[in-house]
């Protein structure tokens, strides 16, 4: 009390106490909003997945059940609009906004443009035609490989028994999917050789499939994995890790 006025004021003290609570109240609160944040983009993810997998459902409804071009080649190996177009491109038709859709908001390494490698998914390497080569006088090794590439290739939409159990879209790694192939090689990860090699210390499958899929591009390392179905699953890298020094083929339509 001075002059008989009362001084209403913070002391130095109780500002420092109270920006001390402010500082320990958003210590507490970012990790929650940091999660929540990436918790939303996993789900915008998974959205964009889904989309893409009807998108995938009425494209073979229209081409007799065909999948969409994985990989587009010109005979002249000339580099064209052809050769250039993501088979993402030919969904376009069956989105509304394929721009929008093809791309991850986690996928920090992304590429712009939609005529390049631009989609942050990858489809699964089994959903093709097999490889029409002639192995005719080729060495043993080199035939044998060839025809275990072919194995297990389904190019029918219509001939997947257990669609709930076949995987159709990986999220891959853009920075390794080539400019015309925006799919994985599943049908090599779990090659004789990878095979022998799957364990410590080499873990050769886990390798080849880090190498290609993005196993931990979101929070908790969970990557979005979506089944032929049209339902998404999001996938712990230590499970993968798991199948894959199991010998479980993930991978593998049934």
């Amino acid at each position: 009390m001075v002059g008989g006025r009362l001084r209403c004021a913070f002391t130095l003290v109780e500002l420092l106490v109270v920006i001390g609570i402010i500082a320990v109240l958003v210590a507490l609160l970012l990790p929650a909003v940091q999660a929540a944040r990436a918790s939303a983009r996993r789900t915008h993810c998974a959205s964009n997945m889904r989309q893409v997998g009807l998108a995938v459902h009425q494209y073979a409804d229209t081409h007799q059940g065909r999948f969409p071009l994985m990989a587009y080649h010109n005979a002249d190996d000339q580099q064209t609009a052809q050769t250039s177009k993501s088979w993402i491109a030919t969904l376009g038709p069956y989105m509304e906004d394929v721009d929008a859709i093809r791309l991850c908001p986690e996928d920090r390494s992304r590429l712009e443009g939609i005529e390049q490698t631009a989609t942050s998914y990858a489809l699964n390497g089994y959903l093709r035609e097999p490889d029409d080569v002639d192995t005719t006088g080729m060495p043993p090794v080199l035939a044998a490989a060839i025809r275990k590439s072919n194995e297990g290739l389904i190019s029918d939409f219509y001939d997947l028994r257990e669609t709930h159990a076949t995987l159709l879209l990986f999220e891959g790694i853009a920075t390794k999917l080539a400019l015309h192939y925006d799919h994985v090689h599943s049908y090599s990860w779990f090659s004789d050789v990878n095979l022998a090699n799957r364990g410590a210390p080499h873990f050769a499958v886990f390798e080849q499939v880090e190498s290609e899929v993005a196993v931990d591009r979101h929070g908790g390392r969970v990557a979005n994995y979506l089944y032929a179905d049209g339902h998404v699953v999001a996938i712990a890298e230590q499970q993968i890790a798991e199948w894959c020094a199991e010998g479980v083929n993930f991978a593998l339509p049934r």
